[in-house]
């Protein structure tokens, strides 16, 4: 158990350092673009880039996950993540920024399935919820808690945060390697693994075909949040990367101590389907008044309940 609870937590400990270099860079956007002349349309291409890239490996990953197993996936992917906001950092042609974002989009590919299916494996149906529900908060705890040291760190420096990612992204592939011990699967599982359908096969199915288009659908709501909102509230209201960072720490501080103490209480209570129902209602009512509102507090606060789900 208590070997467990130290992998649970190095795995937690990988995605927080993932997501927290991906949240390092949003404060300093704005003033990237301005240095390298480069207008908002180039950050949504550069965005896609990166979701494109997630969207095609993703599937392969998830194999290769299963045939080779979860840890060398995630030790390879935390690599290339470190690779990619090194060279994001030392770019100055478009061409480079391009080629770090594919490359980070094949690293979030090659890291969160295998980490998924890590935690499926080193927990039971009755913890399982809870330890997702601590996954879903590393993330959002990365993702929110990286814009406020990047705010500060730009202060250093505009490519100084890209630096700082990388270097948390390789330390964290390093610590994996060492500490990090492959998890047993049951027979069915590796039994399955050479006879099962083609990923696309498999998602066509109509029991994973609504999950797929329901991730599909929520990766590009966070994609286009975490590339634009920056951008949005720089160019509205005139936000410095430090007031940047403040709205979207505070939010991630709301969104992990929401997830840590809701989500395993209200999946009992509602039960997976309701939860996520009302979650996607919620959250497209939410990012709407985002549009509307014309107030610091009024960001703060809506941006806050976004993260918060």
């Amino acid at each position: 158990m208590k070997t467990q609870k130290i992998t649970l937590g190095l795995l937690l400990a990988n995605l927080f350092i993932a997501f927290l270099g991906i949240g390092l860079v949003i404060p300093v956007l704005p003033t990237l673009m301005n240095e390298l002349s480069i207008t908002g349309t180039t950050i949504g291409y550069l965005t896609a880039a990166f979701a494109l890239a997630q969207l095609i490996v993703s599937p392969f990953a998830g194999r290769a996950a299963d045939r080779f197993g979860r840890k060398i996936m995630i030790v390879i992917g935390l690599f290339i993540f470190g690779l990619s906001e090194f060279l994001f950092g030392m770019g100055k042609e478009i061409e480079v920024l391009f080629f770090s974002r594919i490359l980070g989009g094949i690293s979030a590919a090659f890291i969160m399935p295998a980490v998924t299916a890590f935690i499926a494996d080193i927990t039971t149906t009755e913890t399982r919820p809870k330890a997702l529900g601590y996954m879903s908060a590393a993330i959002s705890t990365g993702f929110i808690i990286g814009p406020g040291i990047g705010g500060f760190l730009a202060e250093f420096g505009t490519r100084i945060p890209f630096f700082f990612a990388g270097g948390l992204g390789t330390l964290a592939a390093v610590l994996s390697m060492i500490l990090l011990t492959e998890p047993e699967r049951d027979e069915e599982n590796k039994e399955g693994d050479g006879e099962s359908k083609s990923g696309f096969r498999l998602v066509m199915e109509p029991k994973y075909l609504l999950a797929f288009i329901l991730i599909f659908i929520a990766s590009f709501g966070l994609a286009a949040f975490e590339s634009f909102f920056s951008l949005f509230v720089d160019h509205k209201f005139g936000f410095k990367p430090a007031d940047i960072a403040i709205v979207i720490t505070g939010g991630a501080v709301f969104g992990a101590v929401s997830q840590i103490w809701l989500f395993d209480r209200l999946t009992r209570i509602w039960g997976e389907i309701k939860l996520i129902r009302y979650s996607l209602l919620l959250s497209g009512l939410l990012v709407f008044l985002m549009t509307v509102v014309h107030s610091y507090f009024g960001i703060l606060l809506v941006t806050f309940i976004v993260c918060g789900i």
